[in-house]
């Protein structure tokens, strides 16, 4: 949602299945570094070591890239207009 495209691409579906696998994420080179950190910690395979594991969500709603939304109300917020 972030870039405006899928994460996983390639000629069929059994490539984009071996990528999802692989978490082989293609990260856009100007993406802004608290999302690329924030996405890479809820794409963690395992579980236990995933940001918010054991319902840790002060882990999640702490995070940098979250920095200025209010998460307790985010069904109120407005959508952002553009992401710098």
């Amino acid at each position: 949602m972030l870039t405006g495209t899928t994460p996983f691409r390639a000629e069929n579906e059994y490539l984009i299945f071996e990528k999802i696998r692989a978490a082989a994420v293609p990260y856009p080179e100007d993406m802004m570094p608290d999302a690329r950190d924030f996405i890479s910690k809820l794409l963690i395979a395992n579980p236990d070591e995933r940001l918010g594991a054991d319902r840790n969500f002060a882990a999640i709603k702490s995070h940098p890239f979250l920095a200025g939304v209010d998460v307790d109300d985010i069904y109120n917020q407005p959508a952002p207009q553009e992401i710098a």
